[in-house]
């Protein structure tokens, strides 16, 4: 039974041993034979791409002897290479080959390498028996290809003549096994077979296992060995577990530090973007790093034109030098500052610009960079100017006929002296003077009201235009001696929904300032012409007209040119009122000069509606 038993675990280890001596054998063989293909392909590789490089000079030369002749030098150095041959860009264009005068056809179906591959390797069967056939791209492929052909019977001998080798000391080392093992099998493979049991549960995932204590040879060795890797595996197991939470509870703690952040960034930049004042931050070396929308406007220039760069490349250097030193001085103080200065945009506008600025930290609390804050005040300092300037005027225009009441009330105190026909001519220039005065209060009056959004009354009525613009002529023909006056209205003239009142102080304002900017013995010309559905009047001075500039801006309240020697005086409220009264009756009023050639003022004012389409 016992004989029986060996002959049959014999039967078995000696199966066994076959098996693994073939098994060992064919993977050594296979092992060997991968190595030497490998080995094969690298140093194919590495000739191809050697003969690719030194071959570029002749394809661009187009010297066919030259590759023909580094085709074969090749071949005689390395003796298991077959063939070599160059293959131009054009498909089965060959510029060299090693295969004397006949190319053989089979190779010409070689497929080229895709783009952008470095190699390619085919293994082909050809008349010279097996050969791997090894293609380089000449200049990245812009040149055509190189194929290099190496024999795989090197290969294949050198792994057979291993293999053999390999498999007589596998069976040697076999048998030996075999005749070592038989005594050894009862005693090993009772533990092993236990422990393999055990090694498969925890593999599976099981670390409860135990293991029984062994001997004192290896395999209790084995078994003690084991078991403390157990132990370790165990505590490793709740270090893991214990570190996954820990990490899982961290990363959904960054995760919602994360999305706050990002939300307050989104905030942040929404926020800036929105801001109507233009804003900016720089780093300590004057560059920019951000802005927002308002500022990319204001600057006349994108985000991406304005990031990385110094205010000495945006703006005018004097300018530049200026911001330089400001920012230089917060950089110093850390502390804020607030100045005014001049600003010119990329179109070439100045305007005058309150700058804030002010220093932030980086997450060290160091200091990283300043950001700014620019304010327009061009409009305030306008109209500051304006208002004083108005102020000033204003006073000189009250003064003026405040003096002449005065003197000629003084005159009338000693009546006693004066002849009736001097008294009357006295009363009647300070009546004149008071109504002028007046003229001038109410127009204070009517900007207040405008001003503090209200309207002007307006007492509407039929309004014969032509009787008003020749009330108005005959009025200034009768003050105004220097100039002449010329007039065209139609006949009939239909009337027009208006105030008298208001539109005769149109009309008085403008020929006023016709009058005014015309030189002596020059002509204002007053035009009138209707349509279907309105009225307009053209008035037309000889003056010096107007630049656009001052144009576009003659309606502005307190606005006056003096841009040219003995302006005329007023209070820049004259136009500002007309085109109030005109568009309060839903009418337009214009303005067309060029330098030189005068100025033409031109308002429109609705017919009455009964009276629309009439024919002109």
């Amino acid at each position: 039974m016992r004989s029986t038993l060996r002959r049959k675990i014999l039967l078995v280890l000696v199966t066994l041993m076959v098996i693994f001596g073939a098994t060992v054998a064919i993977s050594i063989q296979l092992s060997v034979a991968f190595s030497l293909r490998r080995e094969l392909e690298k140093r194919g590789i590495s000739i191809a791409k050697h003969l690719a490089q030194q071959s570029i000079n002749s394809v661009l030369a187009r010297d066919r002897l030259a590759l023909r002749i580094a085709a074969a030098n090749q071949k005689k150095i390395e003796e298991d290479i077959v063939y070599i041959y160059f293959e131009g860009i054009s498909p089965g264009e060959i510029l060299g080959h090693s295969f004397g005068d006949t190319f053989p056809s089979a190779l010409m179906e070689t497929r080229r390498l895709p783009p952008g591959q470095t190699h390619g390797i085919r293994r082909i069967l050809t008349e010279f028996g097996t050969v791997y056939d090894i293609a380089a791209p000449i200049a990245h492929g812009g040149l055509g290809e190189v194929h290099l052909g190496l024999s795989a019977s090197s290969v294949e001998n050198s792994a057979s003549e291993i293999a053999r080798e390999i498999l007589v000391i596998t069976l040697l080392v076999t048998g030996a096994g075999i005749l070592l093992a038989i005594p050894l099998s009862a005693a090993i493979a009772g533990p092993i077979r236990r422990l393999t049991d055990i090694a498969e549960a925890v593999a599976e995932g099981d670390l409860d296992q135990q293991i029984p204590p062994g001997g004192r040879d290896e395999i209790g060795q084995l078994s003690r060995s084991f078991s403390h890797m157990l132990q370790e595996l165990r505590k490793s197991r709740e270090n893991l577990l214990a570190g996954y939470r820990d990490l899982a509870a961290e990363v959904q703690r960054r995760q919602l530090a994360e999305n706050q952040l990002a939300t307050q960034l989104n905030f942040l930049s929404t926020l800036m973007d929105e801001l109507p004042s233009p804003v900016f931050f720089k780093d300590t070396a004057g560059r920019f790093l951000g802005c927002n929308r308002a500022f990319e406007d204001f600057l006349g220039r994108s985000r991406d034109e304005i990031i990385g760069r110094t205010t000495f490349d945006l703006v005018p250097e004097e300018e530049a030098r200026i911001h330089a030193k400001q920012d230089s001085g917060v950089f110093a103080s850390q502390k804020g500052c607030s100045y005014e200065e001049q600003f010119t945009s990329t179109d070439g506008a100045v305007r005058k610009v309150l700058f804030h600025k002010a220093t932030f930290n980086d997450e060290r609390g160091e200091l990283a960079g300043l950001v700014g804050i620019l304010v327009d005040i061009t409009a305030e300092r306008e109209i500051a100017a304006l208002r004083r300037e108005f102020v000033s005027t204003a006073a000189h225009e009250f003064q003026t006929p405040l003096a002449a009441i005065l003197g000629f009330s003084e005159l009338l105190s000693d009546s006693a002296n004066l002849t009736e026909e001097l008294r009357c001519e006295y009363l009647a220039i300070v009546q004149e003077r008071a109504e002028f005065l007046s003229r001038q209060v109410d127009k204070l009056l009517n900007v207040s009201r405008l001003e503090n959004g209200g309207t002007l009354p307006l007492t509407l009525g039929p309004c014969p235009m032509d009787q008003l613009i020749l009330q108005s002529l005959r009025s200034h023909q009768q003050t105004v001696r220097t100039h002449r006056f010329e007039w065209s209205l139609p006949s009939p003239c239909p009337p027009v929904t208006g105030d008298r009142d208001r539109i005769t102080q149109v009309l008085d304002n403008l020929l006023g300032n016709a009058v005014k900017y015309t030189p002596k013995g020059g002509t204002i010309r007053v035009a009138a012409a209707f349509t279907a559905q309105a009225l307009e009047v053209c008035i037309a001075d000889e003056g010096p007209g107007l630049a656009p500039e001052h144009l576009e801006r003659i309606f502005e309240k307190f606005y006056r040119v003096t841009n040219h020697d003995a302006a005329p005086s007023g209070t820049g409220l004259g136009l500002y009122l007309c085109r109030a009264i005109i568009e309060a009756h839903g009418g337009t009023i214009v303005a067309e000069s060029t330098l030189n050639q005068g100025t033409r003022l031109s308002f429109s004012l609705p017919l009455i509606p009964s009276l629309q389409n009439p024919s002109p």
